[in-house]
Order: structure tokens, then sequence, then C-alpha cells
């Protein structure tokens, strides 16, 4: 079964009786979430919340984005290269709700990131695109390494 499949699976939906009679073993959400059990809650909840689309899931999400991103190395330099570090923590913070939205809505613009964390287009290029990018693709390895943790577990 693929990534999608899988995924799309998160959703309750009712009963549906197309594969009765072919022998294939019908997969429901309550097996996905069965093996979700375990995983880390920053993590469930991002597959709750973009693959679900249940809204409970996105606190779970955000916390666990800010506390991995806030525990990496790259990001700990980046505020500490800045002069007011207090000021670009609270950035990071918007950046990670600005990531959890992109991730939901899809791709936005650099000028609407820009204005979303009220900063010019320029100040952005210059200050925040790089963090971002680095927050924004967080998410990606996540869905990798619990698809891994799920696939496993189903078999």
């Amino acid at each position: 079964m693929s990534t999608p499949e899988i995924l799309s699976k998160l959703t309750p939906k009712t009963q549906n009786y197309s594969g009765v009679g072919t022998g294939a073993p019908d997969l429901g959400w309550q097996d996905i979430l069965q093996a979700m059990r375990g995983i880390d809650p920053g993590k469930a909840g991002f597959l709750t919340f973009i693959y679900g689309n249940n809204p409970k899931g996105r606190h779970d999400f955000y916390a666990g984005l800010f506390i991995e991103v806030m525990q990496r190395p790259e990001v700990q330099l980046w505020i500490q290269q800045r002069k007011s570090q207090r000021g670009y923590k609270r950035s990071i913070e918007s950046l990670c709700l600005l990531a959890i939205l992109e991730w939901k809505e899809g791709k936005l613009t650099n000028q609407v990131r820009a204005e979303y964390i009220e900063v010019s287009r320029g100040t952005w290029n210059r200050k925040y695109r790089d963090i971002y990018r680095y927050i924004l693709a967080i998410p990606t390895y996540w869905e990798s390494e619990i698809m891994r943790i799920i696939t496993k577990r189903l078999k």
C-alpha cells in the first residue's frame, strides 16, 4: 500500500463494501491510528492535522516542530548571530506557525511570508529565508520516518 493510501485512512469514513469478496484485507483508520501508537506526539499531530484534517493535531504539530527546531544547533547558531536574541526567538515561533500554515494550505510566495512575520521582502530574503527553508523541511523528514514505522507495523 502506498503512502497516500495509508495516510488517506487517517480520516474516519463510512464503511466501504467495494472490496467485499476480493480476499484483500480491509485497512481502516483504526488500524492506522493503532500503528501510530508510541510515535512522538508532535509527529503524530503532524499526520493527523495535515493528512487527517483533524484540527486537534495542530497544537501537537506546532509544539513538536518548535521543540525540534529549538534543539537544532543550526538554529541556535542562527539566533546567536543576531544582535537581539530575544526577538529572534519569537521569530522562530512565527516561522514555525508559518511552516504549519504552508504545509496545510500549500506553497506561499516570499511576499506573503514576509507579510506574515511583518518584515519587508528584502529583510525576509536577507535574514529569514534560509532558516525558514530549514524549518519547512523538518516535517518532510518526519513524514518519511513515520511512514517507515507505520508500514513496518502494518505488515
